[in-house]
């Protein structure tokens, strides 16, 4: 037989495994999953008082029956909401109820309301807010769906207690890791295990098996340019930085775009000059304003903790 011709596209499992993508969280949106849970006055709208009934009441059902009557009744007041018709106490009372029912239903019957409570769950988890851009340094994610590894690179010793998805700092809703690899548990998972983040606290988390072929595709949408990289080699097992090269500057990226550094720079100075020279800004103004516009250029494309002084 003659040796037969093997085609791969195994390219990024067999070349990406030193690439990592490091993103720091900026910050967590959580949808809240508790309100007030008490029976509802007998003036309450009739849907919250049925919500009351059907937890009263589970024993009494079948779970399903249970779930799709509990999430109704729940949207029925939303809507009374809406229209001026039930008050911000009434919504309260019915999340309250529909998520006592949820848990309790979870426990009872999880294999058989298995799809509907991973719709649920997949609709309240945690959004964390993430300093990248998926069209810069994931396109594959956007354009191809193309599954990323994805996990915590700190407080591995704790086990996490949130589930969420990743949401980038370019405005389009496109911009988000939502999909993550198969576990024995979920063979497509929307949400990854997360920590809990206390305010002000610093979260790191890794996109593995990205490298050169992502850097290349990747685009300027939202005018956020490349990120820094950190070219690390291991020796006797320490590791050893061996370059750090920065990421594009604002001015960097605005010079692809046709606004070349200098002439922004001479424009705002007349300008400036002008506010000056008519009394709109005192000369200690002035001097703080071009300043901060120069470090604003020289700046990082993506959100920088550390301002500058005139910036605070």
């Amino acid at each position: 037989l003659p040796h037969p011709d093997i085609l791969s596209e195994s390219g990024r499992a067999l070349v990406a495994h030193h690439a990592v993508l490091v993103i720091n969280v900026l910050g967590v949106g959580s949808e809240p999953r508790r309100g007030r849970v008490h029976r509802p006055e007998a003036n309450a709208p009739l849907p919250l008082r049925q919500l009351w009934d059907t937890l009263d009441s589970l024993e009494e059902l079948s779970p399903r029956e249970a779930f799709h009557d509990a999430q109704s009744y729940r949207e029925e007041v939303q809507r009374l909401f809406a229209l001026g018709h039930a008050s911000l106490e009434d919504l309260s009372v019915a999340d309250g109820l529909f998520w006592r029912v949820f848990d309790q239903l979870a426990r009872r019957a999880p294999e058989e309301l298995a799809d509907e409570m991973d719709a649920i769950r997949t609709g309240s988890a945690d959004k964390y807010f993430c300093n990248f851009s998926v069209f810069r340094s994931l396109p594959d994610a956007w354009a191809l769906g193309q599954v990323f590894p994805v996990a915590p690179i700190h407080r591995l010793d704790e086990p996490p207690t949130r589930e969420g998805y990743l949401v980038d700092v370019t405005c389009d809703s496109d911009g988000r890791l939502a999909r993550f690899p198969a576990h024995p548990n979920d063979p497509a998972p929307k949400t990854l295990p997360l920590h809990a983040i206390e305010e002000h606290e610093e979260y790191f988390i890794g996109v593995f098996l990205v490298g050169a072929y992502q850097e290349t595709l990747g685009g300027l949408h939202n005018l956020f340019g490349d990120t820094h990289a950190v070219h690390v080699r291991l020796e006797d097992g320490e590791p050893h930085i061996e370059q750090v090269v920065e990421g594009e500057s604002v001015a960097d990226v605005l010079d692809w775009v046709q606004f070349p550094k200098q002439v922004l720079l001479d424009r705002v100075r007349r300008e400036v000059e002008r506010a000056r020279a008519e009394g709109r800004l005192s000369a200690r103004e002035a001097t703080a304003f071009l300043r901060f516009y120069r470090e604003g250029l020289a700046g990082y494309t993506y959100l920088e903790e550390n301002l500058p002084p005139a910036a605070q």
